[in-house]
Formats: C-alpha cells, structure tokens, sequence
C-alpha cells in the first residue's frame, strides 16, 4: 500500500466514525496494559479540553521509515 492510499484509508475511517474518540494502532504496536488503563482514565477524566493524545509507543521489531519526536505536531517521514 503506497503512503498516499494509506493516508486516503485513514481519512475514510475518520470521517467514518461517530464517536468522541477512535484510536490507530498499526500491526507492529505493543501496548502495555498499563498504558490501556493510563489512556482510558484520561479520556474519562480529562484535565482540560482534549483535541488528541499522542502515546509514546516502543516498536519491537524498529521502525526504519518515521519516528516520532517527543513534540506531538513534529512527525518525520
């Protein structure tokens, strides 16, 4: 899938959904079961208006096409 259809897939999903809040999780994420909770307790009490929640994933296997800084708006292709 070509980065261009994958951005044209997750725009359908978006516009799609009629909740509050959706999550993108890819194939190669892990979770912890912690961080499960950490996000639930933050979506049922948030301390002020949220526009989104960015969390800090590990990959397993690496990531060799993007990463992630620690500042949400910077995402590097």
């Amino acid at each position: 899938m070509s980065k261009t259809e994958l951005v044209d897939l997750r725009n359908q999903q978006i516009e799609s959904t009629k909740t509050d809040w959706f999550i993108l999780v890819d194939g190669d994420e892990v979770w912890p079961q912690v961080t499960c909770q950490e996000l639930q307790t933050v979506l049922k009490h948030p301390e002020r208006d949220l526009f989104g929640i960015v969390v800090k994933t590990r990959l397993p296997i690496g990531d060799l096409f993007h990463y992630q800084s620690e500042k949400a708006e910077d995402i590097n292709f």
